[in-house]
């Protein structure tokens, strides 16, 4: 059927009115795929900048502790704990978050957010809005950001759970759910993201417990697959249509 389908386009149009079309095609696509990029670029300067500024702060007023030495602790009575973007960049938290958690869940917070900083999760959740910003008629574009930022905090739950247990990965996500929403800095990865506890949770609770290094690999396969396959195809439809411009 797909066959019978192309040949009918293929008789349906002349030679020339194809070569166009292909050529026009290509263009478009390209030039969708050059805005994605620049929009990604212009969004990490900025990204950069902010983590600088932020990091200024953190060195002012933040303290550091022997348990956690790569995390700044900032006197505020919300609980909170989020990551700066970067390879390199520092993990914050709140005394509110001290406060509101015990050791364990504690421990949990932080393996979550390391699980951020190690495995880049900003740049991901970057590329992923950049696309969306790019396409933003083709749903599977639109979405991919929102859907990326949900599967990247998975994969951090699933590697604190791997170190810490998903228990206390659990008893750490309910005690900040209940305490409400808590807005961060704008472009960081935090665990008490309220848009997503609820099925982080679920899924936690269900027979996905992440107990095994499987569990850890999948949700990290899933992350890239969601960001993979759009690129792949805005790419190769910029392939598909030099082909047909050249071969018609």
């Amino acid at each position: 059927e797909v066959v019978s389908c192309l040949r009918v386009l293929s008789h349906g149009a002349s030679p020339r009115v194809e070569a166009i079309s292909g050529g026009v095609l290509a263009v478009v696509t390209v030039a969708a795929i050059v805005r994605a990029v620049t929009i990604a670029v212009r969004s990490a300067v900025r990204m950069r900048g902010a983590r600088e500024e932020y990091l200024q702060s953190l060195r002012l007023v933040g303290a550091r502790s022997e348990r956690y030495p790569d995390v700044w602790w900032l006197a505020d009575g919300r609980p909170m704990a989020f990551c700066l973007p970067g390879k390199d960049a520092g993990i914050a938290a709140t005394t509110g978050l001290q406060a509101a958690l015990s050791g364990e869940e504690l421990d949990a917070v932080v393996a979550h957010e390391r699980a951020h900083r190690r495995q880049r999760h900003h740049t991901v959740v970057l590329a992923a809005r950049a696309l969306g910003r790019a396409f933003p008629l083709i749903p599977l574009f639109s979405r991919a950001g929102r859907e990326v930022a949900g599967l990247v905090e998975q994969a951090a739950d699933a590697r604190a759970a791997q170190l810490v247990g998903a228990r206390a990965v659990c008893s750490a996500l309910g005690t900040l759910a209940r305490s409400g929403p808590v807005a961060g800095p704008v472009g960081v990865l935090s665990i008490s993201d309220s848009s997503s506890v609820g099925p982080r949770l679920s899924r936690l609770d269900s027979g996905h417990r992440c107990r095994s290094r499987r569990h850890h690999v999948g949700a990290a396969a899933a992350v890239a697959g969601v960001v993979a396959v759009p690129t792949t195809l805005a790419v190769s439809g910029v392939v598909a249509a030099m082909v047909i411009a050249m071969c018609v």
